[in-house]
């Protein structure tokens, strides 16, 4: 099936093929099932993003039809979306007249916000303004939500949350909270980052277990149970995991590289190695013995030390490196992962 879009040259050819490693060009997300495609361009939609309406007639802007842009229609100057006030930097409706930007998340909001995060409806304030989002507690300029009833102002973003979702690194759901009862500690530690949690404001929350998580990593696209959300709403699941969960093989090191180095831990080795060729992915023996999902208790430290699964590499308490970390549950104290593999006694000759 072929589709002309006005985005590109040449006719997007459909693929039912279940995709992995696209990244989409409408909104810059990940592809992890069908596609719209252009092979000369090297460009990728998903069917939701290729089929959005040209114009657009949107209550948040009602005097103006909204055109959708590829990009901000601006002669290559930056915009920011009007109502989330964040950059606008793939798919974005634009009227000329009034000078509005709506990023396609934003023009995705329907008309009962707040169903998800809190118990009344909610109004949209439509004058940018500078306030504290009452959900996440951090601070914002927009056209936040508001509810007359009870004053809670929103951001957009935090409006259409979904109330329970699933995360790789723990087995039941997640559920959204606008905040813990007041017999918890109000500093908690997110299970995910392992960094403090202010329990006034939303997390998602395992009741269960006790597993409390920050929304922004809950909802973390490398860790969120995609499987579990498709199956929430009724579509086909597909095949996603991540970090070293796609299968990885066992076998000798590359045969046309003599050194390898591990993804996790740095180090080269010559040895017996972990292997993803689809991916890349290189873990040798020592790593591969180490989960992300368990608590590691390390002779070096007094507390049991969690991964933190932050994108951002941070600094090793042992070897003052930068990297992917464990992060003690009690203190500032972290290692890394090839401090966290090396073995407790060598013998040197």
């Amino acid at each position: 099936m072929e589709l002309q879009h006005f985005s590109d040259d040449h006719p997007l050819i459909f693929s039912a093929v279940t995709a992995s490693g696209f990244t989409c060009d409408g909104c810059n997300e990940s592809i992890k099932s069908s596609r719209y495609s252009c092979r000369k361009c090297d460009f990728d939609l998903h069917p939701s993003c290729a089929e959005l309406p040209r114009e657009l007639q949107h209550p948040i802007h009602s005097k103006h039809p909204l055109i959708l842009h590829k990009t901000p229609p601006y002669d290559g100057k930056t915009c920011t979306c009007s109502v989330c006030n964040l950059p606008c930097k793939w798919f974005v409706y634009n009227c000329t007249h009034c000078k509005f930007n709506l990023d396609i998340k934003c023009a995705s909001l329907r008309f009962i916000p707040g169903a998800e995060t809190h118990d009344h409806p909610l109004t949209h304030f439509r004058k940018l303004i500078s306030f504290t989002c009452d959900f996440c507690g951090k601070e914002g300029m927009g056209m936040p939500y508001l509810c007359g009833i009870c004053g809670f102002w929103v951001h957009c973003t935090c409006a259409s949350l979904p109330r329970m979702l699933k995360h790789i690194r723990h087995k039941h759901p997640l559920n959204l909270t606008y905040s813990l009862k007041d017999n918890y500690s109000k500093h908690r530690l997110c299970q995910v980052c392992v960094k403090k949690v202010d329990t006034n404001y939303g997390v998602y929350y395992c009741s269960s277990c006790d597993y409390v998580a920050h929304l922004d990593c809950a909802t973390d696209e490398n860790g969120i149970d995609e499987n579990f959300m498709q199956e929430s709403k009724g579509e086909e699941p597909t095949d996603n995991t991540h970090f070293t969960n796609t299968p990885l093989t066992l076998e000798l090191s590359r045969p046309q590289f003599r050194w390898y180095r591990c993804h996790a831990c740095q180090f080269q080795s010559n040895g017996f190695i972990y292997n993803c060729h689809k991916c890349d992915f290189v873990l040798d023996v020592s790593c591969s013995l180490i989960s992300e999902l368990d608590t590691l208790t390390h002779i070096g430290h007094e507390h049991p030390l969690i991964f933190s699964s932050t994108t951002n590499d941070e600094e090793c308490s042992a070897c003052n490196s930068k990297g992917r970390i464990f992060r003690c549950t009690k203190c500032e104290f972290t290692l890394d992962f090839g401090c966290a593999a090396l073995p407790h006694t060598v013998k040197y000759k």
